[in-house]
């Protein structure tokens, strides 16, 4: 899925900005989804539909908002789109909009629960890489 998310292989962005002593978390909220995150709540069973639900975020939203913003906002979105909470309880929680993903694309996410066939390639296989623009999460570069 090439997106605004999607920036390996991209240059131009200039030099990283590395922070002094740079704290685990800037503010406690952050370690609290670190941990909401790290504890794996059912609707979290598959890395690769919370990876997509960062990326499916708004592109302004998700340029706009950090690292741990984006985990929040994949949490919540995750959460409302399993029945576990509401946009409104959201909202009221939060007391204002609270933005969630946009919709999932069907077929964009692979089911986990099939057995994965057999590996057809052997650490150190050459390869090639196709150049498709797949819905969802790929592990290939863009």
């Amino acid at each position: 899925m090439n997106g605004v998310h999607d920036l390996g292989g991209t240059d131009g962005f200039g030099a990283v900005d590395v922070e002094p002593h740079e704290p685990v978390f800037h503010a406690r909220w952050e370690g609290r989804v670190f941990g909401l995150v790290a504890s794996r709540p059912d609707q979290l069973k598959s890395v690769d539909a919370f990876r997509h639900a960062i990326e499916r975020m708004d592109p302004v939203h998700y340029l706009s908002s950090s690292y741990y913003e984006h985990w929040l906002t994949a949490l919540a979105t995750l959460l409302a789109e399993h029945g576990v909470v509401t946009r409104e309880e959201l909202e009221a929680r939060a007391g204002g909009a609270f933005p969630l993903s946009r919709p999932v694309h069907p077929g964009a996410v692979p089911r986990t629960d099939v057995v994965a066939p057999a590996a057809r390639f052997a650490v150190g296989s050459a390869v090639v890489v196709r150049n498709l623009h797949p819905f969802g999460h790929t592990r290939c570069p863009r």
